[in-house]
């Protein structure tokens, strides 16, 4: 995946408190799915917070070192560290615009909620904003 296919990094203007964690980043301690809602749980030494999505289009989970492409493409556009952000191009937002029948009613967005250790992408129509609950 090239930097060049990744571009509109935005940090989001949803954030949790400042972790006290390395990089500035939680921990990313699980992920869980109950059919209706997507559930990130995260912490660092002091606190623990949950991010959660109402009903998305698609999510995955993969380790940060395996997301360089996102990495640098967040450096070139001189975007801040932080947990969570909103991509305007990526190839799996691509890959969902034209493989979802959601595409076909509804704008999508791509969150990207990053962790320490892991990382979180998540579709979700483009009105959909997460709540935090820390």
């Amino acid at each position: 995946m090239a930097k060049s296919d990744i571009a509109g990094f935005r940090v989001a203007e949803m954030q949790p408190p400042k972790p006290d964690g390395s990089w500035g980043l939680y921990e990313i301690e699980e992920v869980s799915w109950n059919g209706r809602n997507l559930i990130i749980c995260m912490n660092d030494k002091d606190r623990e917070i949950s991010i959660c999505f109402d009903m998305p289009v698609s999510f995955r989970s993969q380790d940060e070192g395996d997301m360089l492409g996102y990495w640098s493409a967040r450096s070139d556009e001189k975007v801040a560290v932080a947990t969570a952000y909103t991509i305007e191009k990526s190839p799996y937002l691509d890959w969902i615009k034209r493989n979802s029948v959601t595409a076909l009613r509804a704008d999508l967005r791509h969150w990207l909620i990053a962790g320490l250790n892991q990382c979180v992408e998540v579709i979700c129509e483009a009105d959909e904003i997460p709540s935090i609950v820390a």
